[in-house]
C-alpha cells in the first residue's frame, strides 16, 4: 500500500475499463454554476452599432444628429444601459467626453448635447448637436453598454459651408471683337475643395470653355472665397450666346449654376460726309 492506495497483486491481470459516456442530465454542480452561464450569455452575445458609414458630412450652423444605432442582443433596455459619446480633434490624441447617460443619470459635455431617452428605448442612441460650428469636426466615438456586454462605432465628422455664389454681369452688349470680362464669385464656403467650369450654351454646339479662365483663392475667418474669370473677345456669332457657370462643392446636393448672356453688335461704320469748296 502506498500512500493509502492499494496496488494490484503482483501478477494479477489488470482490468481496463472503458469509460461510459456521460447521462443526458447535466451534473447539477455544473448546471448552477454562475461562472458558465456568464461566460455562455457572453459567447452568445451579438450587440453592435451601426454608424453612417466611415465619415458623416453635416452643414455648419445646422442641428447635426450623428447617427449610431443599436441592434444584436441582448435588446435596449435604458435601465440597464449606458450610453457614452467621445470627440477627438484630428490633430489631438486626447479625447474628450461631450455626452454620458448610464443608471438613468445624464452627463453633458457640450451645451446642447444630447441623446433622446425616447429615442434611446427603441435602440436608437444618436447623438445630437444643435448649430454645430467648423471647430467641432473631427472623430465621435459611441460607445452602448448592455451589462455586461459593449459596441463601439467610430465616425468621422465633416462640417461644411455651402458657397453663396453670384456672376457679374449677367448680361452685356458688347462691339464684335470687343474683350469682355465676366466674374462667378463664390463665397464663404467650407472645405475648400470646389471646382469651377464654364459651359458655351449655343444653340449649335454647347460645349465646356477651357481657355481664358483666370481664377483666384482667398480665405478668411476660416471661410474660403474664389473669384473665377472668363475673358470674352466675341464675334457676331457669338450673338445671344448663353455662358453658364458651374460651382461643384461637397456641400451641395447638385452643382449651382449660373447663366451669363451676351449680346454682340457689329461695329459702327463711319460715316462719310461730302466736303464742298465755298
Amino acid at each position: 500500500m502506498v500512500g493509502g492506495f492499494q496496488s494490484p497483486a503482483r501478477g494479477s491481470a489488470l482490468t481496463a475499463r472503458r469509460l461510459e459516456p456521460a447521462s443526458d442530465s447535466v451534473s447539477p454542480y455544473l448546471s448552477a454554476s454562475p461562472l458558465l452561464v456568464f461566460f455562455l450569455s457572453l459567447s452568445q452575445s451579438s450587440l453592435h452599432v451601426k454608424m453612417a458609414g466611415t465619415t458623416q458630412t453635416v452643414l455648419l450652423n445646422d442641428n447635426a444628429t450623428i447617427f449610431c444605432q443599436v441592434y444584436g442582443d441582448p435588446s435596449p433596455n435604458i435601465t440597464i444601459m449606458g450610453v457614452t459619446w467621445f470627440w477627438k480633434n484630428p490633430g489631438s490624441a486626447t479625447e474628450v467626453k461631450l455626452f454620458e447617460f448610464f443608471g438613468g443619470q445624464q452627463m453633458t459635455g457640450r451645451p446642447g448635447a444630447t441623446v433622446p431617452l425616447k429615442s434611446l428605448e427603441s435602440g436608437n442612441a444618436s447623438l445630437q448637436l444643435p448649430g454645430i460650428q467648423l471647430r467641432e469636426a473631427g472623430e465621435y466615438r459611441c460607445e452602448v453598454v448592455i451589462t455586461p456586454h459593449k459596441a463601439v462605432g467610430q465616425v468621422k465628422l465633416e462640417v461644411v459651408a455651402f458657397p453663396v455664389s453670384s456672376l457679374f454681369p449677367e448680361q452685356a452688349v458688347v462691339k464684335e471683337k470687343q474683350e469682355t470680362l465676366i466674374l462667378c464669385m463664390s463665397s464663404g464656403f467650407h472645405l475648400d475643395n470646389i471646382t469651377i467650369t464654364w459651359k458655351k450654351l449655343s444653340q449649335k454646339d454647347p460645349q465646356e470653355v477651357f481657355e481664358g479662365i483666370i481664377t483666384n483663392h482667398t480665405i478668411e475667418n476660416g471661410m474660403f472665397n474664389v473669384t473665377s474669370f472668363l475673358m470674352l473677345k466675341p464675334s457676331l456669332e457669338d450673338n445671344m450666346t448663353i455662358y453658364q457657370c458651374v460651382i461643384y462643392h461637397k456641400s451641395l446636393p447638385t452643382p449651382q449654376k449660373l447663366n451669363f448672356t451676351l449680346t454682340v453688335i457689329g461695329k459702327q461704320p463711319l460715316e462719310h460726309f461730302s466736303y464742298s469748296s465755298p
